[in-house]
């Protein structure tokens, strides 16, 4: 089964990552808009199960559309 870190392998440099929590209530955010690096950074910090993930395209805070994979996760846990 591929992990997060894993895909991150197979992402385009210039794309936005957004995490959520599946399992929360409301299907929390648990972060928006991060590069590659912070989303490895985070996996590495975090244990969690990858339940889906799908891609994005959005207007970023400055209006600009910006592309990325929203990855939708489980079991969240600090490591």
């Amino acid at each position: 089964m591929f992990d997060l870190d894993d895909l991150l392998d197979y992402t385009q440099d210039d794309c936005v990552i957004d995490l959520y929590d599946c399992d929360s209530k409301d299907y929390d955010c648990v972060a928006k808009g991060l590069s590659i690096y912070e989303a490895r950074e985070w996996a590495s910090n975090h244990s969690y199960e990858l339940y889906s993930f799908e891609p994005i395209q959005r207007k970023d805070e400055n209006g600009e559309v910006v592309f990325g994979i929203l990855f939708n996760l489980g079991s969240i846990e600090e490591a």
